[in-house]
């Protein structure tokens, strides 16, 4: 599987074909899913294996910036739920969940029953309930009857279960693109989103997070806000903190602390007594001591002494979950393989020399981590 990364303008995404496109209110991104047709290759089964990508649009330029590839299923829709989870239904009716980091498929969701073919769309509403304007060819008697439908797919807490209801034929050859319901549903007196929400983790692995962000200073149907409003702040969707009275336009921040280490996502939703605006989103933060990343630049090469074998690497750059990690207290375990002898068990520096070996074979080592907290 490739992960190219490229920026291209949309129009002209090389040979993309733009299949669906959706927007994450949760990222306030535009994604779009797009085949390129001059990269199919046959597979070894024989089937012809077409990269699918992911990409997001700049609202400004139009560009398209790759996110990844998967050439596992040929696809049909996309669409955002308003958690922001990404869904994209195959040429065999099933519905998949897609990774917004690498453009793969992640887990199957839900089943159609019906095989979709051209272009159609999909779109969630503000209950979590997935609408489907499909399209099919259904052959009756030899003959091919194109087939425009509506369904729709029901999601339940229960893990693996849904729900899938065929609500009736939209009529033949009528292939609908673009489907589009507001999941939110706000009213135009309700405040607009706060602006230029962010998240700054504790350094040296406190548990503590600096927010800030600026008050909006419209509603959300483009008039002046009035002063008076709240803003909820929401750690990993749980409520923690409310400002009363706020200011039209005015920056604010606020220091969470007292969790556990850990990945946090914030939200931020100002409400008057109109009702609540759209939510806003920091990124993705770990918060806390992490646990070390992998090492860089591992190597193992012939001393030429003998069976000598120097093996060397460099610290990790970042934490495993992209996060702080004491990186001046690391040790090493190293195991030396097939054989699964153990060289080192507390090893500080970042290079050793294997003098163990005693006949010609082939050999690989795995390099453990090991920190004041915990073993990685």
């Amino acid at each position: 599987m490739s992960l190219r990364s490229q920026t291209t303008p949309c129009p002209t995404v090389q040979a993309h074909m733009v299949m669906d496109m959706t927007y994450d209110a949760t990222t306030q991104n535009i994604y779009a899913l797009a085949f390129d047709i001059t990269a199919a290759e046959e597979g070894e089964d024989g089937e012809i294996d077409i990269p699918f990508g992911l990409f997001t649009l700049d609202k400004a330029t139009g560009e398209a910036t790759l996110i990844g590839y998967q050439d596992y299923e040929m696809l049909y829709t996309l669409a955002a739920s308003p958690e922001g989870q990404l869904v994209a239904l195959s040429s065999g009716g099933t519905l998949w969940n897609l990774s917004k980091l690498s453009g793969e498929l992640a887990e199957e969701t839900g089943y159609a029953e019906q095989l979709p073919t051209a272009l159609q769309s999909m779109t969630f509403d503000k209950d979590g309930l997935l609408w489907w304007a499909g399209f099919n060819e259904i052959q009756t008697n030899g003959l091919t009857s194109p087939n425009g439908f509506l369904a729709n797919f029901t999601f339940y807490e229960e893990e693996y279960f849904y729900g899938y209801n065929f609500v009736g034929k939209l009529g033949n050859n009528l292939e609908v693109v673009g489907l589009y319901i507001d999941p939110q549903n706000i009213a135009n007196g309700a405040p607009s989103a706060v602006t230029s929400f962010s998240a700054i983790p504790g350094e040296a692995g406190a548990t503590t997070c600096l927010l800030q962000w600026t008050n909006p200073s419209q509603t959300f149907g483009g008039s002046t806000l009035p002063d008076g409003f709240s803003v909820n702040i929401y750690r990993n969707d749980n409520l923690i903190k409310t400002f009363t009275n706020c200011t039209n336009n005015e920056t604010m921040t606020y220091q969470d602390s007292g969790m556990e280490a850990g990945t946090y996502v914030y939200k931020a939703v100002v409400s008057n007594n109109e009702g609540e605006g759209p939510a806003a989103y920091t990124d993705s933060h770990f918060v806390g001591a992490d646990i070390p990343g992998a090492v860089n630049e591992a190597k193992a090469e012939k001393s030429g002494n003998g069976y000598e074998i120097n093996v060397s690497w460099t610290k990790p750059a970042v934490g495993a979950n992209g996060g702080w990690f004491d990186s001046e207290n690391l040790t090493y375990k190293v195991v030396r393989y097939p054989d699964s002898v153990t060289l080192h068990e507390n090893l500080n520096n970042t290079y050793f020399t294997d003098k163990t070996i005693t006949e010609l074979h082939g050999f690989d080592q795995r390099l453990e981590l090991m920190d004041n907290l915990r073993q990685r």
